[in-house]
């Protein structure tokens, strides 16, 4: 099983680099022209369910292909093979929760974008403009780390990166500067598990107290918020000289 695996997952990996890799054609581009389709109509989650598909098609190991070499019915299997991917099995462990942790945030944060609440988000966060930049900055990691424990990486980055851009073109940041901090700081969860499916997976196979992650987790997470904030806020103008200054494009209406 464990090579069919490596064999899909190994495979899947070089087809979503050559979906679209923009170095030279891939066959998402071939595929968008072929059917006249417009960009980006072809994206990850078709190739995503193609692996998974043929992860319940495929034999498990490779003991299947005897079925073709063998010569006679003593050289065939003699029991039934399962596939790479159980339904069965699956079903009574897959916490599906993954699925509402995943798109609702993509779903939340599309809602805020066409309601305005980005926006309006973003204008009372002007009082904010007196404070120096790097108490801003500090402000966004300690607020980010911490809701990011309550909920999806995912979700947290896609509500609060926008915020915080324009939080940065109401104060005349740099807007990449800001969303560069949220969106570190959304991936570092250490103490609850609701707040990353890595997290509930160990939970749940270790069976680990809440609390004790809890309390296991406060040191990382301390430890996170400064390093995250004195490398954004030194690290970051050496990596990216013009973070330091309001582009163009965030001053245009």
């Amino acid at each position: 099983m464990k090579l069919m695996v490596i064999l899909l997952f190994g495979g899947a990996m070089i087809l979503f680099f050559c979906r679209s890799p923009k170095m030279f054609m891939g066959w998402g581009d071939y595929l968008e022209k072929v059917f006249d389709r417009p960009a980006k109509f072809v994206r990850d989650s078709a190739l995503a369910s193609v692996v998974i598909f043929l992860m319940f098609l495929f034999p498990s190991n490779l003991l299947f292909f005897k079925n073709f070499t063998a010569k006679y019915h003593e050289q065939l299997p003699k029991e039934p093979l399962s596939s790479v991917l159980i339904w069965k099995k699956m079903n009574e462990t897959l916490p599906y929760g993954f699925s509402f942790l995943l798109g609702g945030g993509f779903a939340l944060s599309s809602a805020a974008k066409k309601s305005g609440l980005n926006e309006k988000i973003g204008e009372q966060l002007q009082n904010l403009k007196d404070l120096p930049n790097v108490i801003i900055i500090l402000l966004i990691v300690i607020v980010v780390v911490f809701v990011t424990n309550f909920a999806s990486n995912v979700v947290v980055c896609n509500v609060f990166v926008p915020i915080v851009m324009q939080l940065a073109k109401e104060i005349n940041r740099n807007p990449f500067w800001y969303a560069l901090t949220g969106g570190i700081s959304a991936s570092f969860c250490y103490m609850l598990p609701v707040g990353t499916p890595g997290n509930l997976i160990v939970k749940s196979a270790a069976s680990i107290p809440t609390k004790k992650m809890l309390i296991a987790g406060l040191g990382p997470t301390a430890c996170a918020i400064i390093f995250i904030w004195l490398f954004i806020y030194l690290w970051g103008p050496v990596i990216w000289p013009d973070i330091v200054t309001l582009p163009d494009w965030a001053t245009a209406r």
